[in-house]
């Protein structure tokens, strides 16, 4: 037989030369109907039926199987053939593999027993693959260890009809040893399915999906029904005239808007790649690695040291792949588009090691599609909850619906704990999306900055969060263990910091895709800006250090090796955009601009009030430290230990320090104290109007102090400050003072 083609359910082509075909014995067979009653037979095939019926090979009252039809077996065995998916060649299959064994078998009924042979054609299909192979196509690499496709079934009963059901054959009740055996190349296969299966499946495998997501373990493809579905074609509004040309048929038909932003109710064949207990890593890697060379990665092995994200473990999920119809789009000018969503509440973070997390449910997205062919920037995406509105979205099982709107690749962690350089204590809900490839320029200490460094990144953003910004820390944590951190959890009184409860953060992570001079691993960096309205002083009663705070901007740049990016000069102003990497938060995006390592806190107008003497009005930045050898001096007691320091400085601050103060206070609530506000007659104290101050809070590290101490029970604080003019007030007429400087 020549070079031929066999297509299966729209679903699986076959190709190749090596055909042959084996007609069998007559032979009795169990067939499955699809029928549960005569009730659900469509009436144009009922006289077929009650033929059967007559003939005694079905129940006339239970339509669900017929049992021992005559019938006639066609084997064909075939040897390195090509198999594709989704399409019927290489050019236009979602993936395709080469050089196969298959075996197949076709049943038909005998005349003698079907006289009208209303039963439809019915077929089998087994095939086993042990050896590796790689596939790809989309951005999506399956390294497949060992493969098996598998089909059953029969036509459709009523062929116009894409509701109708199919038969299929019940191989091990219908042959005495349990199936038939067809000879394909050297090995025979044996088909002994009991059900109907339309399924590829992979033992096990490695899935990357976008150079982001990488799943392990075992998988099966199945073919779904065709849906209808809108969305964004993430088009801009000029292209090409040559992609204006062919998008106009769809225009016409009404499925592409006119300014080709969207489509609406586009006609898709779905397929969907089912896995259970799969693990899985979300970010940059490789995570899944040989590490012990013996050809397979599995849990023996070690996961890779410089990878960069989350992982989870024993997973169950469901990837929808929807691919556009011929019949609507010839020359595949849509690309396919793909949807994944699974909960979780087990996941770890590997390669930041600045960088704890715990969350109580954990749930990674995939909505997007393969980029169209004039622009790797140009992605679709379904909106599903417009496309599926009864549902509010595509249902894959009880457990999962798929509900996204807009693109999305990422991980979402609700009612997370994320902890930063042990400063950053942050609690919330919160967005890890896949980032770009960008270059960027790192500060490497004595060897200054290294220019042209590609790194990948994933960007974290939040609005509304929980956060604790100080030291030992946090300053809450779920106590309870209700899956929630707030009022009724215990509070920690060794923490000295800020309470923020409306903090929005834009945060990144990068990881290098090369190797940098001098450099045995490669550093993961981390950087961050943080903004809140509403800020809280805890760790020091009010009678020794009150603090207001009204507004609070967190800034982090780590290093990692002693490497950091310098932001400044790697992203310069362009346009309209500010100089620094962007990142997305869900309200106003944060641009990071550093220019050097940085733990940091600063205030727009804050109040400071220590030991109820000194009155300090203006913006501060807070600064995180820890010294390795500070000196402390208790009663009885000198002794040497690491000490965590929050440092506090200010520049141009109004401050007070007597009686009864402050003597000034922004009575007009105009943002500003001046000589526009009331004064406090009853303060008595010097009076300072510009003034340059430090204030360090130090306690030892936790389990660093000494023995019969709990941690927290020693805090110092050192204050210095220096002003330019100052005035005495309270005192007149017995007393004056101005125009001094003071210490």
């Amino acid at each position: 037989m020549g070079h031929s083609y066999l297509s299966f359910a729209d679903f699986v082509v076959i190709e190749g030369d090596n055909f042959k075909f084996e007609r069998g014995d007559n032979v009795l067979v169990d067939i499955a109907t699809g029928f549960d009653s005569p009730e659900d037979v469509p009436s144009s095939i009922q006289p077929g039926l009650d033929a059967i019926v007559e003939n005694g090979f079905l129940d006339e009252d239970d339509y669900s199987v017929i049992e021992d039809l005559p019938a006639i077996s066609t084997s064909i065995g075939a040897e390195n053939v090509n198999i594709h998916v989704g399409g019927a060649t290489s050019d236009n299959a979602l993936f395709s593999f080469e050089d196969i064994d298959i075996g197949l078998n076709f049943i038909q009924s005998s005349k003698i027993a079907d006289p009208s042979s209303v039963i439809p054609n019915m077929f089998a299909l087994k095939t086993f693959i042990p050896d590796p192979i790689d596939v790809s196509w989309d951005g999506f690499v399956f390294d497949i260890d060992e493969l098996s496709i598998g089909l059953n079934k029969g036509s459709q009963w009523v062929s116009d009809d894409k509701t109708s059901p199919s038969p299929n054959v019940n191989y091990q009740t219908s042959f005495q040893n349990g199936g038939i055996e067809v000879t394909g190349g050297d090995n025979p296969i044996f088909i002994d399915y009991d059900s109907p299966v339309l399924a590829i499946d992979i033992g096990h495998a490695l899935l990357h999906i976008f150079d982001f997501i990488h799943i392990e373990g075992g998988f099966t493809l199945q073919t779904g029904a065709e849906l209808s579905v809108s969305g964004s074609t993430g088009l801009p509004l000029v292209v090409s005239t040559d992609l204006n040309l062919d998008l106009l048929d769809l225009k016409q038909q009404g499925i592409v808007s006119i300014d080709h932003s969207s489509f609406t109710d586009l006609p898709v064949s779905s397929m969907m790649i089912g896995a259970q207990d799969v693990n899985v890593f979300v970010g940059y890697g490789p995570y899944f690695i040989d590490s012990n060379n013996d050809g397979i990665i599995n849990e023996s092995d070690t996961p890779g040291a410089d990878a960069m994200g989350f992982a989870m473990g024993n997973l169950d999920i469901g990837l929808l792949i929807l691919d556009p119809t011929e019949s609507v789009d010839p020359k595949n000018i849509i690309p396919n588009m793909y949807a994944l969503k699974v909960s979780t509440g087990d996941i770890g973070i590997k390669g930041m090691d600045f960088l704890t997390l715990s969350a109580e449910k954990v749930v990674l997205e995939l909505n997007q599609g393969a980029s169209w062919a004039e622009g790797d920037e140009w992605i679709p995406s379904v909106d599903f909850k417009a496309s599926f509105p009864d549902t509010q979205g595509y249902v894959v099982n009880e457990e999962v619906t798929i509900d996204f709107e807009v693109l999305s690749i990422g991980v979402k962690l609700t009612n997370a704990q994320i902890q930063l350089a042990e400063f950053v204590h942050i609690s919330g809900d919160f967005a890890f999306d896949k980032g770009s490839t960008v270059v960027v320029t790192v500060n490497a200490g004595l060897l200054g900055d290294i220019s042209g460094i590609e790194v990948e990144t994933m960007n974290v953003g939040a609005k509304n969060v929980q956060a604790f910004v100080g030291v030992n820390g946090p300053y809450r944590s779920d106590t309870n263990n209700d899956g929630v951190v707030d009022e009724s959890d215990d509070i920690n009184d060794s923490a000295v910091g800020f309470l923020i409860d409306d903090l929005d953060l834009g945060m990144t992570l990068m990881a290098p895709t090369m190797t940098i001079p001098g450099l045995a691993e490669q550093p993961n960096m981390a950087a961050l800006k943080a903004s809140a309205n509403s800020v809280a002083f805890k760790g020091f009663s009010d009678d020794i250090v009150k603090l207001e705070v009204n507004e609070l901007v967190v800034e982090l740049n780590l290093a990692s090796q002693g490497l950091y990016v310098n932001f400044a000069k790697s992203f310069e102003a362009e346009g309209d955009e500010p100089a620094g990497y962007k990142v997305e938060t869900g309200g106003e995006p944060v641009y990071l601009d550093f220019d050097s390592e940085m733990i940091r806190a600063t205030t727009g107008l804050a109040t400071m009030i220590l030991a109820d003497f000194v009155y300090l009005r203006g913006g501060f930045a807070f600064q995180k430290k820890h010294e390795e050898n500070a000196t402390f001096k208790i009663p009885g007691l000198d002794f040497e230990a690491p000490a965590e320091v929050l440092t506090v400085a200010g520049s141009n601050v109004y401050a007070f320090a007597g009686l009864n103060g402050p003597y000034l206070d922004d009575t007009n609530n105009d943002g500003i104290i001046d000589d526009n506000d009331d004064v406090n007659d009853d303060a008595v104290g010097i009076h300072i109007a510009d003034l340059n101050f430090a204030l360090a809070m130090m306690t030892p590290s936790l389990g660093a102090g000494p023995a019969g101490q709990a941690p927290g029970d020693l805090k110092f604080f050192g204050f210095k400050g220096k002003v330019g003019q100052a005035g005495l007030v309270g005192a007149e007429p017995y007393l004056n003072l101005a125009q001094v400087r003071q210490n």
